[in-house]
């Protein structure tokens, strides 16, 4: 009997390790150049969370929109990183991020094709995943001064939605 049930047990422990876990509980985060090796090598887009210890917007998104189930879900269909800004304005610079946070949406061939600009609730955000995900193979035409265009946009969209955050 004491035999039976170990042998019981030891059976449901393997198939438990063998068994895959169907939907993942929160994002999986990378860094930077772990998670771009990670994107090129499966030709993936990629979700870059740029951010800052002290900014109490990245931390409300992490708290809020992050944590969502169909958040989560999107998620799986990108390479995720996250930057610390502090610790990386090398970034920071190349990707022209100019408030926090800042999360761009780069195609599988590495060029950005969405970027939202400060704090938006779950349902909105998933709406941008949406539009990165619609724009994966689409090849982005550079503009002269976008990097000009880009910082205006930002301080603009940032403006207008913590004034109606208000």
């Amino acid at each position: 009997m004491v035999r039976r049930a170990l042998i019981l047990f030891t059976v449901l422990i393997l198939l438990e390790a063998l068994v895959p876990i169907t939907s993942a509980t929160e994002i999986q985060w990378h860094g930077y150049e772990e998670g771009m090796a990670l994107a090129n090598s499966n030709n993936m887009s990629v979700m870059i969370d740029f951010y800052t210890e002290w900014c109490g917007y990245c931390r409300k998104l992490d708290d809020e929109v992050y944590v969502d189930d169909e958040i989560i879900a999107l998620s799986e269909n990108f390479v995720n990183i996250k930057v610390d800004c502090n610790a990386r304005p090398d970034l920071r610079q190349k990707y022209a991020v100019t408030g926090y946070p800042t999360i761009v949406f780069l195609n599988s061939n590495g060029d950005e094709v969405h970027r939202v600009y400060g704090y938006v609730p779950a349902d909105e955000f998933k709406t941008d995943m949406q539009i990165a995900l619609n724009l994966k193979d689409a090849t982005p035409t550079p503009t002269p001064g976008f990097e000009a265009v880009l910082g205006v946009a930002a301080l603009i969209s940032l403006a207008f939605r913590r004034k109606s955050n208000d």
